[in-house]
């Protein structure tokens, strides 16, 4: 439970509630007479928690255990629904495939292209760039390529671009996959 991570991203029923069964089963055992210096009255002051579904399975666990698999892919900042869902992990796995196989082509095809051709003029336009660049002048040496400053503005504006789509097919497609995944009424 100490490496559940509660950063900002999909947080499962099944984690917010054991993060919820292990506080409180935490303070049930650390909250007792002989700590607080004065007697407890009252006796079992036990009422039914949202969480009950999960201490049974904290109290006992099995290695193997959904639950327990589940928690540990929490303690991972990446990929954790492709970790849960094994249709997700072949998805992954077959799209990295495809992605090997193009990578392996183009580098076939542009074998014996020129990517990159330096003259003498290049080359000292690139020391005096970076030497604007260390003295504080950088906005000189924009000055000396605009070309070059345009495309790597495209560049980025069609990185960003990317990872934005990313970002939404994720939130789009995958992670209400994750979170239906990780409902307690299913996890028994």
């Amino acid at each position: 439970m100490a490496g559940m991570r509660t950063d900002l991203d999909s947080f499962t029923d099944a984690e917010a509630f054991a993060l919820m069964a292990d506080g409180y089963l935490l303070a049930t055992q650390s909250i007792t007479s002989a700590s607080l210096g004065f007697e407890v009255l009252g006796g079992d002051l036990r009422v039914d928690w949202p969480f009950d579904e999960v201490i049974g399975l904290l109290a006992c666990p099995t290695v193997r255990s959904p639950l327990s698999c589940h928690l540990q892919a929490g303690s991972h900042r990446f990929l954790k629904a492709w970790q849960q869902v094994r249709w997700l992990r072949l998805t992954g796995i077959a799209l990295l495939a495809v992605l090997a196989v193009a990578g392996f082509c183009a580098v076939v095809c542009l074998w014996n292209t020129v990517l990159i051709t330096l003259s003498l003029g290049r080359l000292v336009s690139v020391v005096l760039a970076i030497a604007l660049s260390v003295s504080g002048l950088g906005w000189l040496a924009r000055g000396i390529w605009p070309a070059d400053t345009l495309r790597q503005l495209l560049l980025a504006c069609a990185m960003a671009f990317g990872g934005w789509v990313l970002a939404n097919l994720h939130l789009r497609f995958v992670d209400p996959v994750f979170l239906a995944h990780g409902r307690v009424g299913r996890r028994e």
